[in-house]
């Protein structure tokens, strides 16, 4: 699956301090996307711990498109939570 805007989406994910790889990442991600129609948006969560110790949730939103003739993933941004 090929991503559109993918450089906000590392930027995101380097400022999120997930203990997860980018790459096992983007895989879980593009594994997702299979089960998503076109013009759906999708969500994908990671957990990180902030300076206290307490649970972040970061929340990554994508939505499958037709962009250029090929199916990409749109990063629309993330959002954080303490769960």
């Amino acid at each position: 699956m090929k991503y559109h805007n993918h450089e906000k989406f590392i930027d995101d994910y380097n400022k999120s301090d997930l203990d997860v790889s980018i790459d096992y990442l983007l895989e879980w991600i593009a594994a997702l996307s299979e089960n998503v129609r076109l013009g759906e948006n999708f969500h994908a969560h990671g957990y990180s711990n902030d300076e206290n110790c307490e649970e972040i949730m970061h929340t990554f939103t994508f939505e499958k498109c037709i962009i250029d003739n090929e199916k990409k993933l749109v990063y629309l941004g993330t959002s954080s939570k303490k769960v």
